[in-house]
């Protein structure tokens, strides 16, 4: 597989996770939260829009975390491009289940 500048990876999926997207990289194990305007660009990845100079930087963080591949599957979400584009947090994803709420605790209100 070769990567592409403007493509997702296939096994890169976006979830919404309390009005937040957050990325899963499941090749690398890892999460990354995603601003408004970053899963907007990431849905749109490979549209000719994208071709704009203000993304290059965003494009460009995908690439160096490994998040780019030459998928060309639709992604469906509700955002909106308001901003500059940016991964906002990132943790490996053993790290991040760790801090999910134990369902099973009394004191968990879910």
């Amino acid at each position: 597989m070769t990567a592409s500048p403007n493509k997702r990876r296939d096994d890169v999926i976006i979830v919404e996770v309390d009005r937040q997207f957050v990325l899963i990289d499941q090749k690398n194990e890892f999460i990354h939260v995603l601003n408004e305007s970053a899963a907007w660009a990431w849905a749109h990845l490979g549209e000719a829009e994208l071709a704009e100079h203000e993304l290059s930087a965003f494009v460009s963080e995908l690439a160096e975390r490994d998040l780019l591949g030459t998928s060309d599957a639709p992604v469906s979400i509700q955002a909106t491009f308001s901003g500059t584009p940016a991964i906002v947090s990132s943790a490996p994803l053993v790290v991040a289940a760790n801090n999910c709420p134990n369902f099973s605790d009394p004191f968990f209100e879910g």
